[in-house]
């Protein structure tokens, strides 16, 4: 076993980066950690392996510590986490979220806040030309991933930004009358779920690379939801969960005991969940790893030191 640190996570490529004293960082994927979510600082010992082609890297990679310095964005829960989210956000310990919240009304977000629910989702139609312009949007390369702080009271202005820095979406496209319902759209999104929070700005993810294929649940306070195309995120209900499974670390099929039961949050559909370790169990549906999508997620300020992009051998890293 070789012990190092680790130096970088990155939840939306499912992997990180260890650093071994007087060696070069070595790659491991997250599905090869056992423990605690990893965070950047963690002390791991792993096995180091040649895969086929030749390639190095780091396996059954597991904490040499329980220290966590920070709430990572998803994974199973503990009372060390519970104490964590309850400093940083207020939340009562001990508290057992029931049911999920349905509504047609976005200002509801507000109302779930307050409530012990897993999850609140809202119903809304979808307007008239998405299915051409997400079309044209989607396609390999416009938009990968972008990631940054969006203040409540400019928040389509800062999202236009974002476009215009991290997208790359064609003039034409840009000029559609869809493209400022769609900046409406998210801005509006973006300045409930602010005011919801109590807070002046949000951390605001939007892309086409989604990652946590495994069953889990947020390791935050409330994450917003919302797809723009594509497979909406997988859900299970109460009844359709294996808690035992999901908290011993077992696969997903081992947590999963309907499979009739299985949810998903439609397109345009605004889902919030409940983070810690009563929260509602989902994941990203295995057809949108294939990046024939778009998400936008939705966190608390403070998570954006999570998430923010990372330099790692000279280069800018989501």
């Amino acid at each position: 076993m070789v012990t190092g640190t680790i130096v970088n996570v990155l939840q939306g490529k499912n992997c990180g980066f260890i650093k071994a004293e007087g060696a070069k960082d070595v790659y491991f994927s997250l599905n090869a950690f056992r423990g605690e979510s990893p965070v950047r600082g963690l002390t791991v010992s792993y096995t180091l392996r040649t895969m086929p082609d030749g390639r190095i890297r780091a396996v059954n990679v597991r904490p040499s510590t329980s220290i966590m310095n920070r709430a990572p964005p998803c994974g199973n829960g503990n009372e060390e986490f519970q104490s964590l989210l309850a400093q940083n956000f207020e939340l009562p310990l001990g508290r057992v979220a029931r049911g999920v919240l349905q509504s047609d009304r976005l200002d509801s977000i507000k109302e779930f806040i307050s409530t012990a629910n897993h999850m609140a989702i809202i119903h809304r139609k979808r307007p008239a030309g998405t299915q051409q312009f997400f079309r044209e949007l989607a396609r390999p390369g416009l938009l990968d991933e972008t990631v940054a702080i969006v203040n409540r009271q400019s928040a389509k202005e800062d999202i236009r930004v974002l476009l215009q820095r991290d997208a790359q979406i064609s003039p034409e496209l840009q000029r559609s009358p869809f493209f400022e319902t769609w900046l409406d759209d998210m801005a509006a999104v973006t300045e409930m779920f602010s005011e919801a929070l109590g807070t002046d700005r949000v951390c605001f993810w939007l892309g086409s690379h989604r990652g946590c294929g495994r069953y889990h649940v947020d390791r935050v306070s409330f994450r917003l939801l919302v797809t723009y195309k594509g497979i909406g995120t997988e859900w299970l209900p109460e009844e359709a969960v294996d808690r035992e499974a999901w908290r011993t670390g077992l696969s997903n099929d081992k947590i999963l005991k309907d499979k009739s039961a299985v949810q998903n949050i439609p397109q345009w559909d605004v889902a919030v969940f409940r983070g810690g370790p009563e929260g509602v169990i989902h994941r990203t549906p295995d057809q949108a790893s294939r990046r024939d999508t778009l998400l936008m997620r939705l966190d608390h300020p403070s998570f954006y030191d999570v998430c923010r992009p990372v330099e790692h051998n000279g280069k800018l890293v989501y």
